[in-house]
């Protein structure tokens, strides 16, 4: 009994735990609704944003531009439309992508790795 309350509506009893939001007659599960646009019912797990009819989920999307949908795990900066993965960008300069684990420094053009450079002077 104390899970259940009346509403004024044609005398329905309905559980605490399903009931959210009533409207025209349909009940909708707690656990289910997040946004109700146009008569569509939409799940939390994956309702984001919704911009022109797409619904996108929440794990995939991190920025949207132009069109394209960006991960999160594969989108760390870009720029003149090319996408850089996160593990293996450090530093762009001129159009080259350089992983992190071969850049400690770079000067004059010579890209140096990690475990060769201890000090380097008067060129490379």
């Amino acid at each position: 009994i104390a899970s259940l309350f009346l509403s004024g509506k044609e005398g329905c009893m309905r559980t605490r735990q399903s009931l959210l939001l009533e409207e025209g007659g349909c009940m909708r599960p707690r656990q289910s609704l997040l946004l109700e646009v146009g008569g569509c019912m939409r799940p939390r797990q994956s309702l984001l944003s919704e911009e022109g009819g797409c619904m996108r989920p929440r794990q995939s999307l991190l920025l949207e531009e132009g069109g394209c949908m960006r991960t999160r795990q594969s989108l760390l900066l870009e720029e003149g439309g090319c996408m850089r993965p996160r593990q293996s960008l450090l530093l762009e300069e001129g159009g080259c992508m350089r992983p992190r684990q071969s850049l400690l420094l770079e000067e004059g053009g010579c890209m140096r790795p990690r475990q060769s450079l201890l000090s380097e002077e008067g060129g490379c």
